[in-house]
């Protein structure tokens, strides 16, 4: 059941360190006052340690609440020929077993290879917005999936700047995560 996903590309600046800002996924921005969002879907907190330009650390975690969260999907290689699509995740979002963390690095220092905690056929697939019934069980939610790598900088400035893109079914009572189109 293809439906016409929404695709954001999100380039942006933490607006604070250390501290939890709020995300709205329908908004594709931070919640006020930070941003047009109204609603936490998640919060990101960004901390780094620069020493250098050839000796940093930067780490994003995302933090969800209630029934919201976040699944890890592992895609095959571009080059696989199990792949006959561009369609990364499967076609519906899973029920349960989302995680309600998801926590990112990068590091680099002199004379060690360079660290990435997720690569390009990493993904994510999240819920957010769940709505449940009396037994506790998630009868509607939004879901999406991130594409990607989430990239982290910073290695010259007081900020951390956050860039990913990620793909939303607006339609809270469907988990299809198949673009309608493709």
């Amino acid at each position: 059941n293809p439906v016409p996903m929404v695709v954001r590309d999100i380039a942006a600046i933490m607006p604070s360190l250390g501290k939890p800002c709020a995300f709205d996924f329908l908004a594709g921005d931070w919640v006020a006052p930070h941003g047009t969002g109204v609603v936490a879907d998640c919060t990101m907190v960004g901390w780094k340690d620069v020493k250098g330009s050839r000796n940093w650390d930067w780490k994003c975690q995302l933090l969800f609440r209630d029934n919201s969260g976040v699944a890890h999907h592992r895609a095959p290689g571009r080059s696989s020929l199990t792949i006959r699509s561009d369609h990364v995740p499967p076609q519906e979002a899973p029920a349960e077993g989302y995680d309600r963390s998801l926590a990112l690095e990068e590091s680099f220092h002199t004379g060690v290879s360079r660290y990435e905690s997720a690569g390009p056929n990493d993904h994510w697939i999240f819920r957010v917005r769940p709505v449940t019934n009396l037994e506790g069980r998630v009868v509607s939610a939004h879901v999406g999936w991130i594409e990607g790598v989430i990239r982290l900088e910073g290695r010259t400035s007081e900020t951390l700047w956050l860039g990913f893109r990620y793909h939303l079914n607006p339609d809270p009572h469907s988990r299809s995560l198949e673009p309608k189109g493709r």
